[in-house]
């Protein structure tokens, strides 16, 4: 990937920015549609739908820059294509059905064909990457926390015992960010594609202010993934407290809602910080294409689900952690 010319490279992530735009503003539809009630889903009805249409044409964007890749790279571009199509027909199939008043079924086969989909599109990407580029570390997070929900999601169907999976997945992920993170500023990938995406800019050499702006926004989201996979940790061991709490007998009524009610609470956190991801996964996709004077402002979109404490998280506890931590590097 890393052999093609600057202006090949550049237009490769054009394409693949475009899908991951695409993907996140399908992330954004997830998060409204699996937290909202059905008569907030019925209000928004037909702004959802113009959504679709909105995703779609991005997709199609992404298609068109593709045509101009090399053949080498149209290779990649491919891998994520499937995968953006996969997740959009799934969340079509999700919002056509959230809806409908039939139950939902004990195990839901499309969600896990999407997940065994991602867990094959991160493998396959990687695979084009060099081992010690940034993108290959969140390709293995993925992977993991991807696995990670299908075996936990399978157990608890077939046991009524709790799944250390997704739990164990979260800690690795975590791990993983960190070293992702603590790599940034020496991944000497990122700095080629901050050339080429300036390619075309008349200043010969690199612009060290927007570089620099150009990694905080990727530490930025880093962080963000990392502060969901503690999130997600902590909600995992309050379920499974959760359930010996319903286990046992001696609980009294007001213990166990005062356990439901805590449960609730953070659960709608979750909400928050995976809006909070999406915004800043958002803001990266856009800051990315600005660089290449790439962005199609009629394609702009504001999100269905925004994140109502972004800004905090330039001064959050997970981003001084990671800034803090000392720099490592190592092969995964």
């Amino acid at each position: 990937m890393f052999t093609e010319s600057p202006q090949n490279l550049k237009n490769f992530i054009i394409s693949k920015t475009y899908l991951e735009y695409a993907q996140w503003l399908l992330r954004d539809i997830e998060n409204l549609i699996s937290y909202s009630s059905k008569p907030v889903i019925a209000t928004r009805y037909g702004e959802i739908e113009a959504r679709f249409e909105a995703i779609q044409a991005i997709i199609n964007k992404a298609d068109e820059v593709n045509q101009s890749n090399s053949l080498k790279l149209q290779e990649p571009f491919r891998i994520h294509y499937a995968y953006t199509i996969s997740f959009y027909a799934y969340e079509k199939y999700e919002f056509s059905r959230c809806m409908q008043e039939q139950d939902i079924e004990d195990i839901d086969f499309a969600l896990v064909d999407i997940f065994r989909s991602a867990i094959e599109t991160n493998t396959l990407y990687q695979s084009y990457l060099p081992p010690d580029h940034y993108e290959s570390y969140l390709c293995k997070a993925a992977c993991i926390e991807s696995q990670a929900f299908i075996d936990s999601y399978q157990t608890n169907l077939l046991s009524s015992e709790g799944s250390l999976s997704n739990r164990e997945g979260a800690a690795e992920a975590m791990d993983i960010f960190e070293k992702t993170f603590q790599m940034i500023d020496s991944d000497v990938y990122r700095k080629k594609e901050f050339q080429a995406l300036c390619s075309t800019s008349k200043h010969l050499s690199i612009d060290h202010a927007a570089f620099n702006r150009f990694q905080k926004i990727l530490k930025i989201y880093i962080a963000s993934l990392y502060r969901e996979s503690q999130t997600q940790l902590t909600l995992f061991l309050l379920i499974q407290e959760h359930s010996k709490n319903m286990a046992n007998a001696d609980i009294s009524d007001d213990e166990l809602s005062l356990a439901i009610e805590s449960l609730e609470k953070f659960e709608s956190k979750l909400v928050e910080v995976s809006a909070c991801s999406v915004t800043t996964a958002i803001v990266l996709c856009e800051v990315t294409l600005k660089l290449s004077n790439s962005l199609d402002e009629d394609l702009q979109l504001d999100m269905l689900r925004p994140a109502s404490n972004f800004d905090e998280l330039f001064n959050s506890l997970e981003y001084n952690y990671l800034s803090n931590l000392p720099v490592t590097m190592e092969a995964l």
